[in-house]
């Protein structure tokens, strides 16, 4: 029996691996995500293209899949580079969804991945997962970012003395300013010198590049609008500057013309779209 679509944010995490999936079955792929696949395999792709609707139904909700699809490989390489080029003693995944890192990443030996997200979306991970063998240790965090995460991951065993690599992916549209800031502030007070952290967020309203680009009255559009918010108030040099991170920005272009890959319709500024920092920032 396959495991339970979890419902709203949870079912982007899935739209977001369903992708990550496609990606591994090019020939050219940028990555092998085995966890992705195997999502694919127990769910099916028809289901996941429809999401979960009201009262147990189903919506035609591709929209997400359709819009962002060529953006996501290109985001997923620019994080795993944070990952990579960083190799600190642990890496916490903050709303890690569906995240196969631990699955296909190599890593030095010793290092811990600590992965924070709802129960049920974690739970449904590990349903999904549980023939899969880890590449590097990995533990799960299960609290909402709502509540005190912090006081959870340090009960996980998550040692703020030691430098960390700090993964904020697909996380800040969903967030008002204010949770934005003190999200950072809380990360920042658990980075020892020597953390990174890597960070991805428009620059304008998220919502009305979707909408603008799909249309008002397209399901998965709308649900996208209702499920985002506008995000921190400044650039990523400021807002991650000014709590001591040295950045380094950069754009969705930059980073699609990294890897070969065009820029979605809804990263490019001449079509209608926004663009997007994705920064990465040291202390």
């Amino acid at each position: 029996m396959a495991p339970t679509i979890p419902d709203g944010v949870g079912w982007t995490a899935l739209v977001v691996s369903a992708q990550r999936a496609a990606e591994s079955r090019r020939p050219d792929a940028l990555f092998q995500d085995p966890l992705a696949e195997a999502l694919v395999e127990r769910v099916g792709e028809d289901a996941i293209a429809a999401g979960p609707g009201p009262d147990g139904g189903t919506d035609q909700r591709g929209t997400l899949a359709r819009v962002m699809g060529d953006f996501l490989p290109v985001r997923t390489c620019f994080f795993d580079r944070v990952v990579t080029e960083h190799p600190t003693p642990q890496v916490v995944i903050l709303a890690a969804g569906l995240d196969g890192r631990a699955y296909r990443l190599e890593r030095p030996a010793g290092t811990v991945i600590y992965e924070v997200d709802v129960p049920e979306v974690l739970a449904f991970r590990d349903a999904v997962a549980d023939d899969l063998t880890p590449t590097v240790e990995h533990r799960p965090v299960a609290i909402d970012l709502r509540e005190d995460w912090p006081e959870a991951l340090l009960a996980a065993g998550f040692d703020p003395t030691v430098p960390t690599t700090w993964l904020v992916e697909g996380l800040l549209i969903y967030l008002p300013a204010d949770a934005a800031d003190l999200l950072l502030d809380r990360l920042t007070g658990l980075s020892a010198p020597g953390s990174a952290i890597g960070v991805e967020y428009a620059d304008r309203d998220p919502a009305s590049a979707m909408t603008g680009l799909a249309g008002t009255d397209d399901p998965g559009a709308q649900l996208f609008a209702d499920l985002v918010e506008a995000g921190p108030r400044d650039s990523p040099a400021r807002w991650l500057g000014s709590r001591g991170w040295t950045v380094e920005e950069s754009t969705v272009r930059e980073q699609a013309g990294l890897v070969g890959r065009p820029v979605p319709a809804i990263m490019d500024p001449e079509l209608g779209g926004m663009d997007a920092w994705l920064a990465r920032a040291r202390r």
